[in-house]
């Protein structure tokens, strides 16, 4: 859908008020959302994360990476804390995101990402039930049927089990778009990794299993829905593939130090 100025009037009166109802109290989780000129989807992936059920007290951070258009007003009107990195980069704006949380408890989706009503408990779950747990990696569908979905599916269940194997991590990520994680288990391994624009989710999830359990959970409780339009061709498809294959090398590489001033691929435009 493309973004038109009435969706600002539909936000501050639907989506605000119910936003305003999860963040009753002292939160006891927080939902980070990172968006980089995403104007024509985020509204929907906002009224989604309104909508979720939940026992506890949540905080919605937004983090406006560097947009030129309207994503921004979209945070305000939907009543989230949002927070400027100019910046241009996911790794950045993951860091800022994650600075400005307030609880321990974790949870990150993409700004273009639909979650169903009971993703925030279907998480909770789990640490619930292991006291010892320190990640929980959701299941991702793509929206939209193209065939180059269902390649780029395989091809990176292919790559995250080589990635696995080189690091010797029994636990793989499925992706960024539905992770949730304690805040002190990044914290204590230095925190984000800074430069990696894409691929950031492989190095953050191998981060979070050195101090603690991890699971990977793909139900139907869990699983969020995605857009799929940054490969719904061949050419997209290859030139995200290309700079996810680059930027997780580098990681090899690099041991997970990312030096400043690296250039890393940045694929988003």
């Amino acid at each position: 859908m493309r973004f038109h100025p009435d969706i600002l009037g539909y936000l501050e009166q639907e989506v605000q008020p119910q936003m305003k109802q999860l963040e009753d109290g002292a939160p006891q989780g927080s939902i980070i959302i990172c968006a980089h000129n995403e104007q024509d989807v985020l509204p929907a992936t906002l009224a989604a994360v309104a909508q979720v059920s939940t026992r506890v007290s949540l905080e919605v951070i937004g983090v406006d990476n560097a947009s030129t258009d309207a994503t921004g007003e979209i945070f305000a009107a939907a009543g989230v804390h949002c927070i400027d990195q100019p910046r241009k980069g996911l790794s950045y704006a993951r860091a800022a995101g994650l600075e400005a949380a307030r609880s321990e408890l974790i949870f990150q989706t993409d700004a273009d990402t639909i979650v169903p009503t009971t993703w925030i408990e279907a998480h909770r779950r789990h640490y619930q039930e292991d006291d010892g747990l320190v990640g929980v990696s959701g299941g991702i569908k793509y929206l939209g049927a193209h065939w180059s979905h269902c390649l780029y599916g395989l091809g990176e269940k292919a790559f995250t089990e080589f990635y696995a194997l080189v690091k010797k991590r029994r636990k793989k990520c499925i992706g960024g778009a539905n992770l949730s994680f304690k805040r002190q288990s990044v914290l204590d391994t230095g925190g984000i990794r800074l430069g990696a624009d894409l691929g950031e989710d492989l190095i953050l999830f191998s981060q979070i299993a050195e101090q603690g359990r991890t699971l990977i959970d793909t139900g139907p409780e869990i699983t969020v829905g995605t857009d799929g339009r940054r490969f719904d061709t061949a050419p997209k498809m290859a030139a995200h593939t290309k700079a996810r294959v680059m930027n997780i090398m580098r990681r090899l590489r690099y041991s997970g130090i990312f030096p400043e001033g690296q250039n890393f691929n940045d694929v988003r435009g």
